[in-house]
């Protein structure tokens, strides 16, 4: 939506976890444009590789490639995109919502701590495979640093 802000008149845009759930994510980066000075940064994360999370309102997933090109169209320059998580990060939430789902009802009192415990164990077994075995193309999302183009630019 519009934002009540002047035209020009920012100068840093921040947008995380949210453009996913936007159904014209367009709009956003066009409204961005719209309240950043010439030479503001946008700083915006990409989701590209997570479980639907607020159905039925979770619509999109970015590319490095999607995002840059958005951003673009919109007249930002891209700066610098950074992949963040991976495929065995993404693993790791999975078996960890998973155990959230056993960790419920009246067997609650009985794996709570267990489950906490084991939560524990799975995060930094997970980040460590994640930090040996990194693939930028299987990031679950995009950190995207751009600048709003001058008026020549």
């Amino acid at each position: 939506e519009a934002q009540p802000v002047r035209t020009g008149s920012m100068d840093t845009v921040a947008a995380f976890s949210l453009v996913t759930y936007l159904p014209e994510p367009s709009r956003m980066f066009d409204e961005a444009a719209r309240v950043l000075r010439p030479g503001g940064v946008a700083i915006v994360e990409f989701a590209q590789m997570e479980p639907i999370l607020d159905a039925p309102h979770d619509y999109y997933r970015f590319t490095p490639y999607g995002a840059r090109y958005q951003l673009e169209r919109a007249g930002f320059e891209v700066l610098e995109i950074l992949p963040l998580g991976g495929l065995w990060a993404r693993v790791g939430l999975s078996v960890i919502a998973g155990l959230n789902r056993v960790n419920r009802g009246p067997t609650r009192l009985l794996t709570e701590i267990p489950v906490r415990l084991l939560y524990v164990v799975l995060q930094l077994f997970f980040e460590g495979m994640d930090r040996l075995f990194f693939n930028p193309l299987e990031a679950m999302s995009h950190l995207v640093i751009a600048r709003k183009r001058g008026p020549r630019g």
